[in-house]
């Protein structure tokens, strides 16, 4: 019998591959062939994870992973292409809130560890990078300048909740997270620099970024699922039977 959680992973990974050198080889067909299935091949890892395992923020991942990709095939829409990157910069922002809402839903169950105020740090050098950024791109966003900015500050306020996580989940879940929402914030900076895909190594290079840090994040939040799961077990485990 198949193992789909050994087998999802090698196909993300050679979809990947195949849509990068689409871009190099300016082989369109292979781009718009193969970035739809990036989607559902992460969905059903997710699935495949947690078939027999329950989690409440499991549906807002799979809501997330869902709207981001959306917002990648319609940026691909050659037809009307201001309208369709419109909606998706739209459809990001919508991403990016999900993914808002579940790194600050994460820190809930879990208690604050020895947070201090100097601890702190990092976010303030994190906002201070991220504004000097948005500035630095804002002349390329072109007409889209508004939902560019908007989306530029939702994608600013989830670098920061993400990192907020460090004081409330395991350092590998963090680890990992982090690493995925900073692959986010590269691929948003590559196409902030050329939102209509006309820079082929750009292009394959925001394919690389983009897809990692998907999979990071799934790995990641993957990993906090994983233990609450296995703690709340060993709760009701250890419970003194009651007649």
């Amino acid at each position: 019998m198949l193992n789909l959680r050994s087998i999802l992973p090698k196909a993300f990974l050679f979809l990947v591959i195949i849509i990068s050198l689409s871009f190099l080889l300016e082989f369109q067909p292979g781009y718009f062939l193969f970035t739809p299935l990036l989607a559902p091949v992460l969905i059903l890892y997710i699935f495949s994870r947690f078939k027999n395992l329950e989690h409440h923020l499991i549906p807002l991942l799979l809501v997330a992973v869902f709207f981001s990709f959306l917002g990648n095939i319609l940026f691909m829409v050659a037809f009307e292409p201001a309208i369709f990157k419109l909606l998706g910069i739209c459809t990001y922002i919508i991403a990016q809130i999900c993914y808002e809402i579940l790194y600050y839903l994460s820190t809930r169950k879990s208690p604050t560890k020895n947070e201090n105020h100097f601890q702190r740090w990092p976010e303030l050098v994190c906002a201070l990078i991220l504004a000097a950024t948005i500035i630095y791109i804002y002349p390329f966003f072109g007409d889209f300048k508004i939902p560019g900015m908007i989306y530029a500050f939702v994608g600013s306020l989830t670098i920061l909740l993400a990192l907020n996580r460090r004081f409330h989940v395991s350092y590998s879940s963090f680890r990992n997270v982090f690493i995925g929402v900073s692959c986010f914030f590269v691929s948003d900076l590559l196409t902030g620099l050329d939102l209509y895909l006309t820079n082929v190594y750009l292009n394959a290079a925001i394919i690389l970024f983009y897809s990692f840090g998907h999979w990071m994040v799934t790995q990641g939040m993957s990993i906090q699922f994983e233990e609450e799961i296995n703690n709340d077990n060993k709760f009701f485990n250890n419970q003194p039977f009651k007649v």
